[in-house]
């Protein structure tokens, strides 16, 4: 009988740590927020390739999160080649740039990742999911930008 009580008396001190745990805890995390009409449309495509140049994947994600979008519109404003563009009666900025690099190392690549390159220690600006594909070093990518930024 004892032992009964006792594994109940543990079970409750486990759900009340973790329930006193869950109020004291603070996230300072920032959601992520999806691609809306009043954001930046952003399209990208990707072509890796094999070290000899045999196309191993070509991706277009379509899943987008902007981390910090202040961040996104400074990255952008200092990008050449814009244009003004409308599309369904909606003007917009476009802005196209690549993008080169390789792999160094074995891994599913699975989403692309902007980072800001500029600050002391990067940080991502906003991510783009797709569909995995397999990666080995010296494999290198071509990711070609597009993104439309709403005009007010």
């Amino acid at each position: 009988m004892s032992s009964v009580i006792k594994s109940k008396t543990t079970i409750i001190l486990i759900l009340f740590v973790v329930f006193a745990v869950s109020l004291i805890a603070n996230s300072y995390g920032q959601e992520p927020k999806l691609q809306t009409d009043k954001t930046e449309k952003v399209y990208l495509q990707i072509q890796v390739r094999t070290s000899e140049g045999k196309l191993v994947a070509y991706i277009e994600p379509t899943v987008q999160f902007v981390y910090h979008p202040e961040l996104l519109d400074k990255y952008l404003d200092k990008k050449p080649n814009k244009s003004i563009v409308t599309i369904d009666g909606k003007r917009f900025e476009k802005i196209q740039f690549e993008d080169i690099g390789a792999y160094a190392k074995s891994f599913t690549l699975a989403q692309y990742i902007m980072l800001d390159l500029d600050s002391r220690q990067p940080f991502p600006i906003l991510t783009l999911i797709h569909n995995g594909c397999p990666v080995v070093p010296g494999d290198n990518y071509l990711a070609f930008w597009t993104i439309l930024r709403p005009l007010s």
